[in-house]
């Protein structure tokens, strides 16, 4: 067994970015340790979150197969929370193995 660090990168619906309802969603993602990128100093929407979650992959089970599993955990804990405030919204969700995973952003004076 070993423990494996996995990028979160969660984004869903723009349009429910500036509503109301939408600090539900903002809570339940920063409770889970997600942080919005644009946060972080990025020109990006505040519907994109980026996190990273520790998993232990057994000894019969491969880093993929975990990450899938730890997709659909997050993707239905995440619908759930949003079903539960009575919205409904297209989300994406995409894990990957830290050291596996290399991702860039401009900066503003990069535009």
């Amino acid at each position: 067994m070993t423990i494996v660090d996995y990028n979160v990168l969660i984004t869903f619906d723009l349009s429910y970015a500036d509503s109301s309802d939408y600090r539900v969603v903002n809570r339940y993602l920063s409770e889970q340790g997600f942080e919005k990128l644009s946060h972080k100093g990025n020109q990006l929407p505040g519907n994109t979150y980026l996190g990273t979650k520790s998993e232990i992959v057994g000894r019969f089970e491969t880093e993929i197969e975990v990450a899938v599993k730890l997709k659909k955990q997050i993707y239905a804990a995440l619908k759930r929370s949003m079903n539960g405030s009575g919205l409904s919204s297209v989300v994406f969700v995409m894990v990957s193995p830290s050291h596996s995973t290399s991702y860039s952003c401009s900066k503003p004076i990069d535009y």
